[in-house]
């Protein structure tokens, strides 16, 4: 595996591979990004082997699912927005509803 790691998905800074540490040996991702970090110099995450971080760090979702989700995210806004306006209109119904009846109710004498 090669020891090219991919740019920052988020900033496009460059990311360095740090390792094997501790005891345990293990191997990280870090750089400083204030997207993926808050701007701290913070580990990606620790892998047993060099490649291993490497490979995760590199590995990008498909533009195809991006997309894909990004269209069902539009979708279920639209739907959201659209039940809002419904949910506003009935509301508004029933407030006329319920005016109604207390007149009604008023002109029978029985309020």
């Amino acid at each position: 595996m090669t020891n090219d790691l991919k740019p920052c998905p988020f900033c496009g800074g460059e990311a360095k591979v740090h390792g094997p540490y501790g005891w345990y040996q293990r191997w990280c991702i870090s750089h400083s990004c204030k997207a993926f970090y808050s701007g701290t110099q913070d580990h990606f995450s620790e892998y047993p082997k060099k490649d291993y971080a490497i490979a995760a760090w590199n590995t990008r979702a498909d533009a195809d699912r991006i997309e894909a989700l990004t269209a069902e995210n539009e979708r279920l806004r639209n739907d959201h927005a659209c039940a809002v306006a419904e949910l506003n209109k009935t509301k508004a119904l029933l407030k006329g509803y319920r005016r109604g009846y207390k007149t009604a109710r008023a002109a029978l004498g029985d309020a």
